[in-house]
């Protein structure tokens, strides 16, 4: 996306505070993140809409991201299951990819749908679990993102129009897939002990 150089560092410093949110309290704000990741997606698909398919460019294809973004905010916090299969889509749309890094973008997408596919039914199957494992490391990996961008100078909208192609991002870059994965388990390990302290708590009240 061309965004202007003080929006970009806002989404970096954005990226970074709604990762850690997720990241750390993600089964507590689940809707929410499910209402930010629908919007997400709408917004990618309604751009790539205007501008593929119908061939609109400009300032026009804004209004393709804008009602996208309403309409996948709408649907994801409305349809609690297909958020969750959002969610594990996500997941597995960002990151199977890294397993074939030599892929061309075509194959990266044929990758990544299958196995956002595979992993958003296996979230519906197993909530409360995925929500923990997908909001822990898919807020890992934006944080990772928005960091690179001031360390790096790394255009993290490229990735969030292609999020097939994160995977491979985090196998080119090792302290990136480092800190992913360390931040990732200990946002996991954090949520698994918030919600047992209050499980502990709902039973002694």
């Amino acid at each position: 996306m061309d965004l202007d150089p003080q929006a970009v560092r806002a989404g970096a410093a954005g990226l970074i505070l709604w990762g850690l949110l997720d990241c750390f309290f993600g089964y507590r704000v689940f809707k929410f993140t499910v209402a930010l990741l629908g919007a997400a997606a709408g917004a990618v698909l309604g751009h790539q809409l205007f501008v593929e398919v119908l061939g609109l460019t400009g300032d026009v294809r804004w209004i393709g991201l804008a009602v996208g973004a309403v309409i996948g905010g709408v649907l994801a916090f409305g349809l609690y299951l297909v958020g969750i299969f959002i969610l594990g889509f996500s997941l597995g749309f960002m990151l199977a990819p890294g397993l074939w890094p030599a892929a061309d973008k075509p194959m990266l997408l044929v990758v990544g749908a299958v196995a956002g596919l595979v992993c958003g039914v296996v979230a519906t199957l197993l909530q409360r679990l995925l929500v923990a494992v997908g909001t822990a490391w898919s807020g890992s990996i934006r944080v990772v993102l928005g960091v690179a961008f001031f360390t790096d100078g790394l255009d993290w909208s490229y990735y969030a129009v292609h999020p097939q192609e994160i995977g491979v991002l985090l196998t080119q870059r090792m302290w990136m897939l480092l800190a992913f994965f360390a931040l990732g388990a200990s946002g996991f390990i954090a949520q698994l002990m918030g919600h047992r302290r209050a499980k502990a708590t709902s039973k002694e009240s």
